[in-house]
C-alpha cells in the first residue's frame, strides 16, 4: 500500500474510534481520553478514580453545540449549582461548589449516539419544554443555558439534621430531579431515537470524581 494511501486509511479509522466514543489518549492526563472537539471524555465513575482537569471549560467557541441544563441546589443558592452537561459523546452532571478552594464534582455520566445528541440539539433549540428557560443572569462561554425551573432545592444542613440523613436527602432530591429532566428530554424526542436514561441516580461520595478547578489568574502587572 502507498504511503498516502495508508496515512489516509489511519486517518478515517482514527477519526471512527473518535466518533463512537472512544476518544484519542490525553498525553497531559494519563488514563483519559479526548473527544474530536478536544474536550475531556468523562471517564467511568469509581472509587478509584483520580481527580480530573474540568470537562467543561471556561473559553468554549459556539462549535459544536454544547448545553447547560442548570440550578440552585438550595432555595438561597448557598450551596452553588447543579449543571447537567451536554457534549456531543456524553451527558453528565456537576456539581458545581461556589467556594473557589473547594474542588466540583461529577456525580453521574452517560454516553450519548449521535442521534440522541442530534436530537437533543434540536429540543433545546425548539425551546418546547416549559420547564426548561433560557435565562441571561448566568452565562457560560460555549454553552447555551437553560434553567430548570421545576427542581426541588435541597434544604440547608443545620444542626437538628445529622450528616448521614441530609446526605441521603441530598442524594433522593438530586435523583427525582435529574430524572424529572431525562423524562421532560424524552418526552420530546423523535419516536426513532433511542431514549434517554429513565433509570437514573448519582453515584455514590465515594465514587464521586473531583473537577481540578484552574488557579486565577491573576492581572498582569502594569
Amino acid at each position: 500500500m502507498h504511503g498516502r494511501h495508508a496515512f489516509g486509511l489511519l486517518t478515517l479509522v482514527a477519526m471512527a474510534i473518535t466518533s463512537c466514543g472512544g476518544g484519542r489518549p490525553d498525553h497531559s492526563s494519563p488514563g483519559l481520553k479526548r473527544a474530536a472537539d478536544g474536550l475531556l471524555i468523562v471517564p467511568p465513575l469509581t472509587s478509584s478514580q483520580e481527580p480530573i482537569p474540568d470537562p467543561a471549560p471556561a473559553g468554549l467557541g459556539p462549535e459544536p453545540k454544547r448545553y447547560d441544563i442548570w440550578w440552585e441546589k438550595d432555595i438561597v443558592g448557598a450551596y452553588g449549582y447543579f449543571d447537567l452537561v451536554v457534549h456531543p459523546t456524553q451527558m453528565f452532571l456537576r456539581a458545581t461548589s461556589p467556594n473557589k478552594s473547594e474542588p466540583d464534582h461529577v456525580l453521574w455520566v452517560r454516553d450519548l449516539s449521535s442521534d440522541q445528541y442530534r436530537a437533543i440539539c434540536n429540543v433545546l433549540d425548539s425551546h418546547v419544554i416549559g420547564s426548561f428557560d433560557s435565562v441571561s443572569d448566568r452565562t457560560r462561554e460555549g454553552y447555551t443555558l437553560f434553567l430548570f425551573k421545576s427542581a426541588e432545592a435541597i434544604p440547608l444542613f443545620n444542626n437538628t439534621t445529622d450528616a448521614a440523613t441530609w446526605q441521603k436527602l441530598f442524594n433522593d432530591i438530586s435523583n427525582r430531579n435529574l430524572v424529572k429532566i431525562l423524562k421532560e428530554l424524552n418526552g420530546s424526542l423523535p419516536r426513532e431515537v433511542e431514549p434517554l436514561f429513565s433509570q437514573a441516580a448519582i453515584v455514590p461520595v465515594d465514587m464521586r470524581i473531583k473537577i481540578l478547578k484552574e488557579p486565577e489568574r491573576k492581572p498582569a502587572a502594569e
